[in-house]
């Protein structure tokens, strides 16, 4: 995907389009190589940022402290570096969220492996 690379084993570059203010968090589709993803905070003091890296960290079942932000602090685009996580759990979130394009945006996971993907709410 051109939006996840592997760095290691257990280490992932993800790179997002951040949404702030909006109505609920949520991966809301693809645009321009990057996840779009939407917070409901506001992007100031660093709480868009906070949020972000809580709800992928929920997401994907994994610390808070497993995450950060490589790039883009400050801007809409940003590189996120997520260790800990196997390319089992990968493949379950790239099938759940894969589909924007194709009649859902939250997507409904299609393999056989039992997955500790959550959902958007």
């Amino acid at each position: 995907m051109e939006f996840l690379e592997k760095i290691d084993d257990s280490t992932w570059r993800v790179k997002v389009l951040v949404q702030p203010g909006a109505r609920k968090n949520e991966v809301a589709g693809r645009h321009a190589g990057r996840i779009r993803i939407k917070i409901q905070a506001p992007p100031v003091d660093g709480k868009a940022n906070a949020s972000l890296c809580s709800f992928l960290a929920d997401i994907l079942g994994v610390r808070k402290n497993q995450l950060s932000i490589e790039k883009g602090l400050t801007g809409r685009k940003k590189n996120l570096v997520v260790s800990g996580v196997d390319e089992v759990l990968w493949k379950c979130f790239l099938d759940r969220y894969n589909n924007f394009n194709q009649g859902g945006r939250n997507g409904a996971i299609r393999t056989g492996v039992d997955c500790q993907i959550r959902g958007n709410g």
